[in-house]
């Protein structure tokens, strides 16, 4: 399965049981994604909390490998997440490109489409100010 819509999956799920935070296995895409999300203060914090050690048999030595990523969910004061919907876009079967000047901003800019530029994860907003396209990894409502 593929690791980003397991992530959003097990946030979704989270997300209906009203947990206070979800952990999620470590890929530095997975991350980035988070990352993206709590700077647009969707999530409260995003941090990697488990560490193993791996010993390299080439170089022998050791090498410290992150495996898990901890997402701090924030809710208002009545419980409700500022997420109503969280979608993938493009997945392995179908991939999803858009030009710079064909993302257009959603929902009145409310939503947010996470775009893969050359540049890196950045959001639709971000992509359409430096003029880079890409392929649309998912969709936040």
């Amino acid at each position: 399965m593929n690791k980003v819509a397991d992530a959003l999956t097990r946030l979704r799920n989270a997300l209906k049981i009203k947990k206070s935070e979800v952990f999620l296995p470590y890929s530095k895409l997975v991350f980035s994604i988070f990352k993206i999300l709590e700077s647009n203060k969707l999530v409260a914090k995003v941090e990697i909390v488990k560490m193993e050690k791996v010993k390299a048999k080439k170089i022998k030595k050791e090498e410290i490998n992150p495996t898990e990523i901890k997402v701090i969910l924030k809710y208002d004061k009545k419980r409700f997440f500022p997420i109503c919907q969280i979608k993938m876009i493009s997945r392995e079967g179908l991939r999803v490109y858009l030009k710079a000047k064909e993302l257009k901003s959603f929902l009145g800019g409310r939503g947010l489409l996470i775009v893969s530029t050359s540049s890196g994860l950045m959001t639709d907003q971000e992509a359409r100010e430096k003029g880079v396209g890409g392929e649309i990894v998912c969709k936040i409502d």
